[in-house]
């Protein structure tokens, strides 16, 4: 007997353009095969690409534009309205709305949702009421995160791991360009650390090696910040600063090395995306940095902050262009492999299924 479909309501706080918002979507995207989904925007800010990949894919949306409390009301009659049976949310305050408003509006199964390794303290404590009280699972997408947190009181038996998923393009052939391109995609925030990542570019440069050329892309508070490093180091020949480019896969195209050097991270969609466009990758340990790129494998993994390591690594993979490509296709395998977006969907399909 074919199964009834449900009703199904993703809900995120806004569109813009990071890792969580994009996973929400392609989640809704291959959901909408087997349900009947419809996504819910608490503020009217959407980025282009988002917008895009909506208009392209028909994915069902309803954006409330009013005040706080009249959007309260209005997720309230929406929920009610659609019969939602499934309450998915993405992010603290949408897994408080879920918790809250979802149990107001009597859906039955409500699944919030935790994308990082580290949660502030006062993020940690609403999130285990909501998790232990309000919702029916939460669903961490790093094992690093479900570990820490489930000693942390969070009730063991609700939470689900599922990592992110990564649409893989075909496998790029690169040529032993003269100019090292070095790429790093993430919004400018203290957890991105570009000071060490900055650091390490000028220690590569300080050793002689000037035909490298690195591209940090994204936006945020610390844009100013960043450029001023970026004079102090005297890198002004060496780095370039890309505000929310339209073709940024073709950064990840046109690149050779992919940098993070963050401090704390769930499972990075960038790292992910890098691997997709066959980039070998130089990462901090953090989150689950290490489940992505294996050591000596498809990349290095350093200590956070360890500027003379990372460039080092950088130094390794710069003047060895046999094992950039081969570390290169290496990411490309394990990405395609072991986050497709299959795998991805049948784990939503068997929560939803069953409950």
């Amino acid at each position: 007997m074919k199964k009834q479909k449900k009703n199904i309501c993703i809900l995120s706080k806004d569109l813009v353009a990071g890792g969580a918002e994009k996973q929400a979507l392609m989640l809704a995207k291959t959901l909408n095969e087997y349900h009947n989904i419809y996504v819910i925007v608490f503020k009217n800010i959407i980025h282009h690409r988002n917008l895009r990949y909506i208009e392209e894919n028909n994915i069902p949306i309803k954006v409330l534009n009013g005040s706080l409390f009249f959007n309260l009301f209005a997720l309230f009659k929406a929920l009610k309205a659609y019969h939602t049976d499934v309450l998915i949310s993405y992010l603290f305050k949408g897994n408080v709305l879920c918790g809250v408003i979802g149990f107001l509006a009597g859906v039955k199964v409500r699944i919030g949702g935790v994308r990082n390794a580290f949660l502030k303290p006062h993020k940690e404590i609403f999130e285990r009421v909501m998790h232990n009280h309000f919702n029916t699972y939460t669903i961490f997408n790093n094992l690093s995160g479900a570990a820490l947190y489930s000693r942390r009181k969070f009730n063991k038996e609700k939470i689900v791991v599922i990592p992110n998923c990564i649409i893989s393009p075909a496998l790029i052939e690169r040529k032993d360009d003269k100019i090292v391109e070095i790429l790093t995609v993430g919004r400018f925030v203290p957890q991105k650390d570009y000071l060490t990542a900055l650091k390490s570019i000028s220690l590569v440069v300080k050793k002689g090696i000037n035909n490298i050329h690195y591209t940090i892309i994204g936006w945020g508070e610390l844009k100013d910040t960043i450029r001023s490093w970026i004079v102090e180091l005297q890198l002004e020949q060496y780095v370039s600063i890309v505000i929310n480019p339209t073709n940024i896969l073709d950064y990840y195209k046109r690149a050779t090395i992919y940098l993070s050097t963050s401090l704390f991270e769930g499972i990075s969609n960038t790292i992910m995306e890098a691997m997709s466009y066959s980039l070998p990758c130089v990462v901090t340990d953090v989150g689950d940095n290490s489940r992505l790129v294996k050591n000596e494998l498809n990349g290095f993994i350093l200590k956070m902050k360890d500027a003379d390591g990372i460039a080092d690594a950088l130094q390794t993979l710069i003047l060895n262009f046999d094992m950039r490509d081969a570390y290169g296709r290496n990411s490309y395998q394990i990405i395609s492999q072991e986050y497709s977006v299959e795998r991805f969907t049948n784990e939503y399909l068997k929560i939803i299924d069953n409950a």
